[in-house]
């Protein structure tokens, strides 16, 4: 089988990873959710809280497989992986985002574009889930010291941010943030769309 073809596979499978297992779990954990408040048994609500947890951690392994699925082709620019990245997401979107690129980003550190590239994919998933957009915007500039600039914006509904739920999404985007000592801001106002912001240091050393 050549290499064309165990791509071609890698992305179905991430895509129906997504589209099917995840779904159907996230549908799973809502309805237990919403079954919550009606449990008057305190042990029968611990297991039921368990079990939202469980489903939860799963769906965080499987999003962490498909990314690796997405973008585990071994030599490819990091430019080319973050294309794909993008347009991987066109089909879930119902459009294909835009892409801006300045700067460099080839020769950033390989640690660097694995946390660049599974933030993306986390914030255009979290596009297509809630937003209901007709724009996306993925934009990437490098500067000459070395510093990272990443920028997903969306026009959908948007949000109030300071009652936005913190879900696992958002919390991983901000653990990787973390470990790039890097900036993570999230804006949005209801009708006004969001804007998903990283910024890196400069000259950042990764191992």
């Amino acid at each position: 089988m050549g290499s064309e073809m165990c791509i071609r596979d890698r992305e179905r499978i991430a895509r129906d990873l997504h589209d099917s297992v995840i779904q159907d779990l996230f549908a799973a954990g809502m309805a237990l959710d919403a079954v919550q408040p009606l449990i008057t048994s305190h042990l029968a609500a611990e297991r039921v809280a368990a079990t939202i947890d469980q489903l939860d951690g799963t769906i965080k392994e499987i999003r962490t497989t498909i990314f690796e699925l997405e973008t585990s082709d071994p030599g490819e620019r990091s430019t080319d992986l973050l294309r794909r990245v993008v347009e991987g997401r066109r089909e879930q979107l119902g459009f294909t985002p835009r892409l801006d690129l300045d700067g460099p980003l080839d020769d950033a550190p390989p640690a660097l574009i694995d946390h660049v590239l599974a933030i993306v994919s986390e914030g255009l998933s979290n596009i297509a889930r809630h937003a209901r957009a007709s724009r996306a915007t993925v934009q990437v500039t490098v500067s000459g010291a070395g510093a990272l600039t990443l920028a997903v914006t969306d026009d959908g509904t948007g949000f109030d941010a300071k009652r936005a739920p913190r879900g696992n999404g958002l919390s991983n985007m901000r653990r990787r943030a973390e470990l790039l000592s890097a900036t993570l801001r999230i804006t949005s106002a209801p009708g006004a769309g969001t804007r998903l912001t990283l910024t890196t240091p400069p000259l950042p050393a990764y191992p």
